[in-house]
């Protein structure tokens, strides 16, 4: 990619799929640069922004949605199911205000 066609370069990857900073990013482009070009089109109203999860999710504007198929592996479970399956891997001897105490004392 050259400098000059960044945008462009950009902008057709982004309606070929939906992506995230980190794919539209390559040897060629650093994450801030890439970061930096979507930000661009976003001002520009060429690109949309949504958030999925944890991820940041870029796609070109008029572009049909895309949608990312859960692995037929995950199954859905309670609330409750989740909480028993993550009680192993929490201390036993922490209570919250504890944590809070810890919190307090290391911004301070």
């Amino acid at each position: 990619m050259i400098m000059r066609n960044l945008d462009q370069d950009i902008l057709q990857l982004l309606q070929n799929d939906a992506v995230t900073p980190n794919e539209a990013a390559n040897p060629g482009i650093a994450l801030a640069t890439a970061n930096r070009h979507l930000f661009k089109l976003l001002g520009e109203r060429k690109a949309v922004f949504r958030r999925k999860g944890r991820l940041s999710v870029y796609h070109a504007k008029g572009s049909p949605p895309q949608f990312f198929s859960i692995p037929n592996w995950v199954r859905p479970g309670t609330l409750d199911e989740f909480s028993d399956e993550l009680v192993e891997y929490s201390p036993k001897n922490v209570t919250g205000a504890g944590i809070m105490e810890k919190e307090r004392q290391a911004h301070h």
